[in-house]
Order: C-alpha cells, then structure tokens, then sequence
C-alpha cells in the first residue's frame, strides 16, 4: 500500500504548528503553535 504523503504535494498541507521537542515517555510532543490567534489550540475548560 503506498503511504498518502507520496500522493501529496506541499500545497496540500497546511501549518499549523512546529515541533519544537518530546515531552515525557508516552511520546508526546511539545508543538509551538505557527497561528496568529493560538488560543484556538488550549483545552476548553472541563465542565462541571
């Protein structure tokens, strides 16, 4: 099966954000956010 990046060109990706390092064991990543309004990537509030 070939992989979907192959089929793609850079116009149809869009940036929104550059890994800048790993955080923790479980493979998560730290991401600085490349957006000019970057409270639309914070967790909403828990409600309750």
């Amino acid at each position: 099966m070939a992989n979907v990046a192959d089929n793609t060109t850079k116009q149809d990706w869009l940036l929104i954000g550059r890994i800048v390092g790993a955080h923790g064991l479980d493979g998560h990543v730290k991401v600085y956010p490349e957006s000019d309004f970057p409270e639309r990537f914070t967790r909403p509030e828990s409600a309750g």
